[in-house]
């Protein structure tokens, strides 16, 4: 969902974007939901963390998420970068009309989704999207 925001022009909303997705994009689900989304492909081979999109840090998580719901495809993302989805806006919103959040009513077909050993790098104020508590974590 949120890279969906990608195709909204930064001559609109400005550079970077991610304030406005941070900040703001929960506040307009249904304004920003133009059609529905049929299948989901997130190449998290390389992900990014810290400052992204434009001055965040590559890091290998070698994971492909596809996914035929869009709420369940960012919350699994979500949990493999070890952010709590229920804590971000966007997901947590979606959730409620769009698609799916919970893991216990996503199938995961593939390898178990744990949060990495070592969690990503995150800018301050994004800080309180850690998982926290006994969350399951990669060896």
């Amino acid at each position: 969902m949120k890279n969906m925001f990608g195709v909204v022009p930064g001559a609109k909303y400005g550079w970077p974007k991610t304030f406005f997705i941070g900040k703001e994009l929960g506040k307009y689900p249904r304004r920003l939901r133009h059609g529905a989304v049929h299948f989901v492909i997130a190449d998290a081979i390389v992900a990014m963390e810290g400052n992204g999109p434009l001055n965040g840090h590559p890091r290998p998580l070698n994971r492909i998420v596809l996914a035929d719901d869009p709420v369940a495809a960012d919350a699994t993302c979500a949990r493999l970068m070890g952010l709590d989805p229920t804590r971000i806006t966007h997901i947590r919103i979606g959730a409620q009309f769009l698609g799916n959040a919970s893991v216990e009513r996503i199938d995961q077909v593939a390898e178990a989704v744990c949060a990495p050993a070592n969690p990503f790098e995150v800018v301050l104020e994004f800080q309180h999207l850690r998982v926290t508590g006994s969350a399951q974590r990669d060896p």
